[in-house]
């Protein structure tokens, strides 16, 4: 899992935590924010994180059907 950087997490999705650069580094923290586009983002945020990376998150993260099967 490659790791976030500053530039790449969109301030507007993590408004409720207390996250620092530290974080985007956990693969946990990771899974959570990609989980966190994909249910609240937008096209812009999906693209700041990377086609790629999304896709090799899908699997290890549990996404409503309407979402997992767009």
């Amino acid at each position: 899992m490659v790791k976030l950087k500053l530039k790449d997490v969109n301030p507007r999705l993590i408004w409720d935590y207390n996250c620092t650069e530290e974080d985007f580094e956990n693969e946990s923290f990771v899974l959570w924010y990609i989980s966190r586009v994909l249910h609240d983002g937008t096209l812009q945020d999906i693209t700041q994180i990377g086609f790629k990376q999304v896709y090799q998150a899908l699997s290890a993260l549990w996404l409503p059907y309407r979402i997992e099967h767009f």
